[in-house]
């Protein structure tokens, strides 16, 4: 959690929504951490700043979860050690047996946005800041100084994430991610989404993301 005294506002670092490219450029926001970066509930000493939040779209979140899943499972994690490997190195899968109610073990793999901003507490208005408009949205909010360029940090370096889904997990994730898409205005038809610019060639993407897609397409 990062707090700017001055300006008086909070940010709120969720899992997998670019939270640790804000926590590492606190100086340039000239901001302080106050708490863990995955801490949610706010200070009662800053609940009347203005409060912000990172968030990215449910498929690409759903992705980036599924993503440090079988990073974790390869570490052989003890948490994930019940589940066999296919669970960790194909999508489709991984959204119907880890992103489930039946495994609460695994909520870090598991939770929407909407469900991480609940630990905040009742009665605070929370601004998102869209991933996908990250630097955008940090500049309007005044959050950015303007011509400050943040470094990237954490970076899932995926290519085109959108060639994991198959129409049942596209279905699940949706399902899913409902509270979300309702939350932040995110499109429902994974079709809408382009290919992402940055990430779509080859030299974008990590090796490990192009094992990954080798694997899980067998």
């Amino acid at each position: 959690m990062l707090a700017h005294h001055g300006k008086r506002w909070v940010y709120l670092g969720v899992p997998r929504t670019g939270s640790t490219t804000l926590h590492h450029s606190a100086d340039l926001l000239g901001a302080e951490e106050v708490a863990p970066q995955h801490v949610m509930q706010v200070p009662e000493a800053l609940r009347s700043y203005r409060v912000y939040a990172s968030v990215m779209g449910p498929y690409r979140r759903a992705v980036s979860l599924w993503y440090l899943f079988q990073r974790d499972h390869a570490k052989q994690a003890a948490w994930t050690l019940d589940l066999d490997e296919a669970s960790a190195h194909d999508f489709p899968r991984f959204t119907r047996k880890v992103m489930v109610p039946e495994r609460p073990h695994l909520n870090v793999y598991q939770w929407t946005v909407d469900r991480w901003l609940a630990l905040a507490g009742e009665g605070l208005e929370i601004v998102p800041i869209h991933t996908e408009r990250l630097t955008q949205e940090l500049i309007a909010a005044d959050i950015l100084p303007k011509g400050v360029v943040l470094p990237r940090r954490a970076r899932t370096r995926v290519g085109d994430w959108r060639a994991v889904y198959d129409d049942e997990s596209a279905e699940r994730v949706r399902a899913w991610g409902a509270p979300d898409f309702a939350r932040f205005g995110y499109d429902e038809d994974l079709a809408s989404y382009p290919a992402p610019e940055s990430d779509a060639t080859p030299k974008g993407e990590s090796p490990r993301w192009r094992r990954l897609l080798r694997r899980m397409r067998g």
